[in-house]
């Protein structure tokens, strides 16, 4: 019975609590501060005025619990611009302005829209606005690297003795042939005393050692740095690099 009471009491005072902070009322010269505190950020007063309940004669401003509570979720909608736009940003550094320009123009749109409905104390529009924000600069890096990076194709160009290739993980190894072509995903296998050369477009040359197997699991030109970058998983086996003077450089 005790511990009952003791529990009732907790909730009575907790309650209490509550309530005491339900409504929070300010001078206006505090705006700006209750915005950064309840609202996420200083700029985002024009919607803390509009929520609150303004006394003109003493110029004060209350803030009721409900508003408290809907200014919670401008809270992390701040958040997620704050993030997005730094995302933003360092995607504008590697090439988006070049890569992605229509997409970054809508990005920033959505951006600026957001800022206006702020400015206008629209809080429902500014967090229907900030839900999209992420999902558009998601959109955004998907187009960047999607223009940036540009798959290469490798291409037997000497083999002696007996290769075989594979056109993805899943399929079967048939025999391979000079001037056959080699991209992501694709094997070559050599067999004993055998050897092949790969040569990709950017210049660069594999020799595979006999018995060996290797996956290419990257053949890619970086469209902004013009660099190279090949990743070769070797199953088994060896294999000896010429780079060209693009991957000598990385």
């Amino acid at each position: 019975m005790r511990l009952l009471i003791t529990v009732f009491t907790f909730l009575i005072c907790s309650s209490a609590q509550v309530s005491a902070q339900q409504s929070v009322s300010f001078s206006s010269e505090k705006l700006q501060e209750i915005s950064q505190r309840y609202a996420g950020s200083s700029l985002n007063w024009p919607v803390v005025v509009s929520l609150a309940e303004h006394n003109i004669t003493n110029n004060t401003f209350t803030l009721s619990g409900g508003d408290i509570l809907k200014l919670r979720s401008l809270t992390n909608s701040t958040l997620v611009y704050d993030d997005q736009q730094e995302r933003v940003n360092d995607l504008i550094t590697e090439g988006a302005t070049i890569f992605a320009k229509n997409q970054l123009d809508d990005t920033n749109l959505l951006f600026r829209e957001y800022l206006t409905q702020i400015k206008n104390g629209n809080l429902d529009n500014s967090l229907a606005i900030g839900e999209q924000l992420k999902p558009s600069v998601d959109a955004l890096e998907r187009t960047l690297n999607s223009n940036r990076l540009v798959s290469i194709q490798a291409q037997l160009t000497a083999k002696d003795g007996l290769v075989d290739k594979r056109l993805g993980l899943l399929a079967g190894w048939n025999e391979a042939f000079v001037g056959d072509l080699f991209e992501e995903s694709h094997g070559i296998r050599t067999k004993e005393k055998s050897y092949a050369t790969l040569s990709f477009t950017d210049g660069s040359n594999i020799l595979v050692n006999p018995s060996t197997t290797a996956i290419i699991r990257k053949s890619r030109i970086d469209k902004l740095d013009k660099s190279a970058d090949a990743e070769i998983t070797l199953v088994e086996g060896g294999l000896l690099s010429k780079l060209s003077a693009i991957g000598k450089d990385r």
